[in-house]
């Protein structure tokens, strides 16, 4: 099943549609003038309350950073200034770092009492959990800004991976069925563009050092990648879901060819059959018969207008079955969940009720953040039982009928009902 506690993801709007929440969009919009951001937030937000969960406490984290940095004139700072300093540091000194390194001893200072605490209280966030196919005890997680992390014992201690890279946002990561050693990274901050991507680096000794493949960026370019997965049956095809199209490598990350246009969200094969690749935009799913070298666009049954974002979800129960979550493009609320049953060439709408990216467990709030906090899943072993992320996790047992919420944001500390 997909690590679906990692559902932290941000919704990459058009910038040319406008609707509620226009600096979202321009957010993302590397030429967008920092005081135009924070007019269209305040414009967003005027005459109405500071509410959990929509968007408000996000916003003013990247507005507090961004403030000191920018230029006079609002112009955002070239982000990739400090990549390239750091690019030339290593190059003059990588003899003399290897025989003056530093250490230091540090204490955790908590919290650390996790039994009482169901928030999390300035912990961070993790953009995406894998487990070695090979060995269940060894977990990678990659965070926004912190990098990618290792363990060795079931999560019960971590080690990082990439703390001498400059770039430190991870947001997929994949290991190879066929060799534990091998391992690939997705980077950038897919969810909150905290950082952007340098390309997808790839690792040949389990994690300890890592090397450009021939999908290389310069942060200058303002993209992010969401999401990257191997072929289970031929380790030397992967695919990668970015903010600048669908990527496709079929030598081990050496070439790499554009085979779908757009902001990819997610991406996933056929369970029986790596031939037959699903992709979804943030507003379209497509579908691959030929491995992945061409899609169509699926309309049957899918929404068409306002949906905000899309995710996918399919299970090797029954490769017939795949699931939509869609979210809405005003509210950022719950748009509706829908199923197909014929292996993803139509689609009928499960639900549209509670309203699952809210904070209220009941789910009779309205709105969300979606654009923000997004995932979806489906068990391996019963394709009726599919989860939902958001602020809470939810479930259904039914195929999408109906849906329970099954976490609280702070348990046991409080309720929100």
């Amino acid at each position: 099943m997909k690590q679906f506690l990692a559902f932290l993801s941000l919704c990459f709007f058009s910038i040319q549609i406008l609707t509620a929440q226009e600096y979202v969009r321009l957010m993302e919009n590397q030429n967008a003038n920092f005081y135009d951001i924070q007019k269209a937030f305040n414009k967003h937000w005027q005459n109405k309350s500071y509410e959990k969960g929509k968007g408000w406490k996000q916003f003013k984290r990247w507005e507090w950073f961004m403030e000191p940095r920018v230029y006079p004139t609002g112009k955002l700072p070239n982000p990739s200034l400090v990549y390239n300093e750091f690019t030339k540091f290593k190059n003059t000194y990588t003899s003399k770092k290897k025989t003056n390194n530093k250490t230091a001893n540090w204490t955790p200072l908590g919290p650390t009492n996790w039994n009482s605490i169901g928030w999390n209280p300035g912990i961070g966030r993790i953009n995406a959990i894998t487990v070695d196919p090979n060995n269940s005890n060894v977990i990678y997680v990659g965070t926004p800004a912190g990098g990618c992390w290792k363990s060795t014992n079931g999560g019960n201690s971590w080690t990082p991976l990439t703390d001498d890279m400059a770039t430190l946002g991870v947001s997929g990561i994949a290991v190879d069925p066929n060799n534990s050693n091998i391992v690939y990274i997705a980077t950038g901050d897919g969810d909150g563009n905290d950082t952007y991507s340098i390309g997808v680096m790839k690792s040949t000794d389990g994690g300890a050092t890592w090397n450009s493949t021939g999908l290389n960026w310069s942060t200058s370019q303002s993209r992010v990648m969401r999401k990257i997965i191997i072929d289970p049956n031929n380790s030397n095809i992967l695919f990668v879901a970015t903010s600048n199209g669908l990527y496709k490598t079929t030598d081990a990350g050496s070439t790499w060819i554009s085979v779908l246009g757009g902001s990819l969200r997610d991406v996933e094969f056929n369970p029986s059959n790596s031939n037959t690749v699903f992709a979804c935009t943030n507003t379209s799913y497509h579908k691959s018969t030929n491995g992945g070298n061409s899609f169509s666009t699926i309309t049957n049954g899918v929404p068409q207008t306002g949906v905000g974002r899309m995710a996918i979800a399919v299970t090797p129960d029954d490769t017939n079955y795949v699931y939509l979550l869609a979210s809405d493009a005003t509210t950022s609320g719950f748009y509706g969940l829908y199923r197909s049953t014929d292996a993803g060439n139509s689609f009928s709408l499960r639900t549209n009720s509670p309203n699952v990216f809210g904070y209220n467990t009941s789910g009779n709030d309205s709105g969300g953040q979606s654009w923000y906090d997004m995932a979806l899943a489906v068990s391996p072993t019963n394709k009726f039982e599919v989860y939902t992320g958001g602020i809470n996790v939810w479930k259904s047992i039914n195929g999408g009928a109906t849906l329970f919420a099954l976490s609280r944001w702070n348990w046991p500390t409080g309720s929100y009902e």
